[in-house]
């Protein structure tokens, strides 16, 4: 059923294409903003329903449920809890309960011996590299020697080009840093602790309210809210790379991707709290 006649809708949908050319809007499309926006609170973004899987949106001002349990009715969580008591309870499982110091420690062991392992590989990898520099650079030196002797063929000047083209190679390969062993602060977990609580005080100080809470939020991986009869427990997945850059900061540096992935989570069980 028509509400409006074609000649209404053509006009509307061409009103839109020229708005929708000109350069601010363009540049607004550009920038992606939406997807810089920055969380206002400690929990946007973060928060998981056990029942459903779904995700949290605030309830009135204060309060925040399943979102599939109050919009939809497809899931029977409907429970829901004061934002300011689940953030509280949030940052005491980042204070009290991740990174305790017997699962640091197993942590610890198991990222170096890995990480420790690559470095080897890659120290052994730049000593072949600089045997092959030297190796490359001979040869060169002899072709250089048979053209100004008066010798041009061909396959001289080819087998030239390839020499200097690995000689560039290894040159690249060999001006990149030397790897360093991965070393821990044996104190690591409570300096961990420490810093979570200054960035917790820190929520409190609207100056530097902001940049504390995209590093608190930065430590959370997410958190499961699990309905279990009158009671509700909350299930903490720490980021462990981000936890220990905060702790530590520079740790980390140079370690490449997959050896974090592979260890990040040993000793590192999901936490929980009861409210």
């Amino acid at each position: 059923m028509r509400i409006i006649t074609d000649q209404l809708w053509a006009s509307v949908k061409e009103r839109q294409s020229k708005i929708d050319a000109t350069p601010a809007v363009q540049g607004i499309r550009k920038s992606r903003f939406w997807e810089k926006r920055r969380g206002t609170h400690l929990l946007t973004g973060k928060l998981a329903c056990a029942c459903c899987g779904g995700t949290f949106a605030a309830v009135g001002r204060d309060y925040l449920a399943c979102s599939n349990a109050r919009k939809l009715g497809a899931c029977n969580a409907r429970t829901s809890i004061k934002r300011a008591v689940l953030e509280e309870a949030v940052l005491d499982l980042l204070r009290n309960r991740l990174m305790q110091p017997d699962a640091v420690a197993e942590f610890v062991s198991a990222f170096t011996r890995t990480a420790n392992a690559e470095r080897a590989s890659e120290t052994t990898s730049r000593q072949q590299a600089a045997k092959a520099l030297k190796e490359t650079e001979r040869k060169l030196w002899g072709l250089y020697d048979a053209i100004a002797d008066g010798f041009r063929t061909p396959g001289l000047l080819q087998q030239l080009e390839e020499l200097e083209a690995k000689l560039g190679e290894l040159e690249t390969e060999l001006q990149a840093p030397s790897p360093v062993p991965v070393r821990f602060h044996p104190g690591l977990a409570e300096l961990y602790r420490k810093k979570v609580a200054e960035l917790s005080d820190a929520l409190r100080d609207e100056a530097i309210r902001t940049p504390a809470l995209e590093v608190l939020r930065g430590l959370i991986e997410r958190v499961i809210v699990h309905h279990e009869g009158g009671t509700l427990v909350l299930e903490l997945e720490g980021a462990t790379t981000a936890m220990i850059d905060q702790a530590q900061p520079g740790a980390l540096r140079g370690v490449d991707a997959c050896s974090e992935t592979m260890v990040a989570g040993v000793g590192f069980e999901p936490t929980t709290f009861r409210l």
